[in-house]
């Protein structure tokens, strides 16, 4: 979807790529060799877009091993500006969730989505970036879209996850547009 200018990157180049593109600092960071899998961060990008600041934490995941089941990648998206928290979840319209999954129509993204927005945060603009993702790399020989899994306010910020999926510039940059967006409309619709 918004991938001008981002190549279709192997390994791990297409960090670099989203940085360059973002403005943004990577550190990159590498887990001891015996606690690489449960999570520990690979890589961590910190930008700000249009005021709004942000990281990524980007966790390779690992293959399954005689003592573990595998860990799949996951990126989390996160933005702790006081100026989007402010009383979340606490206060009447300061909620704002979008799940993959659940029961029920998924308002304004159709079925196999819960939505928890009062204030109307996602509009229009929004709901392709959720629904529609360029491709990425989800093992060795498979690529296909990535997907998002959530976009959650809570106490410590807000977050946009996706696990699964790893290479693919574009949708890095698609996430991290998304986070940005909903973070800005959030600023905007503070009480």
């Amino acid at each position: 979807m918004r991938d001008d200018g981002l190549t279709a990157a192997t390994g791990d180049g297409f960090v670099l790529d989203v940085a360059a593109r973002r403005g943004a600092v990577l550190h990159a960071r590498t887990a001891p060799q015996d606690d690489d899998a449960p999570g520990g961060v690979r890589h961590l990008l910190v930008g700000r877009t249009g005021g709004v600041p942000w990281s990524v934490a980007l966790a390779p995941g690992s293959p399954a091993t005689a003592l573990r089941h595998a860990v799949p990648p996951r990126i989390a998206w996160c933005c702790t500006d006081p100026a989007v928290t402010a009383g979340a979840p606490d206060g009447p319209g300061r909620r704002f969730a979008v799940r993959r999954g659940g029961p029920g129509p998924g308002g304004c993204l159709g079925p196999g989505w819960t939505v928890d927005d009062p204030r109307g945060v996602l509009d229009d603009d929004l709901v392709p970036l959720v629904l529609h993702w360029p491709s990425a790399r989800w093992g060795p020989d498979d690529e296909r879209p990535a997907r998002l899994d959530a976009v959650l306010l809570g106490p410590q910020g807000l977050e946009v996850t996706a696990h699964g999926w790893w290479a693919g510039a574009a949708a890095l940059d698609q996430l991290v547009t998304l986070g940005v967006e909903v973070a800005d409309r959030l600023r905007r619709t503070a009480p």
